[in-house]
């Protein structure tokens, strides 16, 4: 059998001088810029109704001001101008392209699991400082209505204009937020919803259902969520994106989309 051993030998002293040479320099990968916020442009369109804008005509679907003084109210241009990076916008809730605050808007923080509080800074779950953004549309149903002295047999002999049940649809209503967590680990968070609502009945308003409400969610490309719904009251979509952890740079993009039908009115938003 040869002797491998002089082989071996210089095998070994070879791989050892590689080991002593120095490595390479690591050339750094430029990460991309934060991206800047884009300015929303609104779609609507109602058939057999109006758009609600001020909070005198909005009644009892516009929460008191008082009742959240700290909120940020905006027009989608000035947020959009002041905050172009969206890591080092100020903590809170801004309300854009509105005059008065949802009166679901309690309801509203708690399905998206964030805390509003008294100095104005908007908290996640995990107690981490985001800025929540929300846009919110109103529409009054306009149609004809029969006019009959019965409230019930007015209800029952409605035209297909007002097929909703049990009360007749007077207003529907849908609204938007996003928000980003930029913490150790990084997403955003997108969703819309709508609802549909009868008339008011001893100080309350009451939802109804309508022959058909979609609605639509979409967070940076890569999660979109779109729901639809035959005779229902209420529903919302929500999308995440995430952008993993130990990254600090990230993509972003959210738009949404909401769609009801009753009978002859129809009303559809996108943003």
């Amino acid at each position: 059998m040869p002797n491998t051993r002089p082989y071996l030998l210089s095998l070994l002293a070879a791989v050892s001088l590689v080991a002593q040479q120095p490595n390479p320099p690591v050339r750094a990968v430029p990460l991309p810029a934060n991206p800047v916020l884009k300015t929303i442009q609104h779609k609507l369109n109602i058939v057999g109704g109006t758009e609600i804008t001020t909070p005198q005509r909005a009644i009892d679907l516009a929460a008191p001001r008082a009742k959240f003084p700290q909120v940020h109210f905006s027009t989608s241009r000035e947020f959009f101008t002041t905050n172009k990076d969206r890591s080092k916008t100020p903590s809170g809730l801004y309300i854009l392209d509105a005059n008065f605050i949802p009166a679901q808007l309690p309801e509203i923080l708690n399905q998206a699991h964030v805390t509003l509080h008294p100095d104005g800074s908007v908290t996640n779950a995990q107690g981490g400082k985001i800025a929540m953004i929300l846009w919110q549309k109103l529409v009054q149903v306009t149609t004809p209505r029969a006019s009959l002295s019965n409230p019930d047999e007015r209800w029952s002999l409605l035209p297909s204009a007002h097929a909703a049940s049990p009360y007749p649809l007077s207003y529907v209503s849908a609204w938007s937020y996003w928000y980003a967590d930029n913490g150790f680990c990084r997403s955003v968070t997108a969703t819309t919803g709508a609802d549909a609502w009868g008339p008011s009945q001893n100080g309350a308003r009451p939802h109804t259902f309508i022959q058909y409400i979609e609605t639509r969610a979409w967070s940076n490309g890569t999660n979109t969520v779109d729901r639809t719904c035959r005779n229902c009251d209420t529903l919302t979509a929500s999308a995440e994106a995430s952008y993993g952890c130990w990254w600090p740079a990230y993509g972003f993009g959210v738009d949404g989309y909401a769609d009801l039908k009753d009978g002859s009115f129809s009303w559809s938003w996108s943003w």
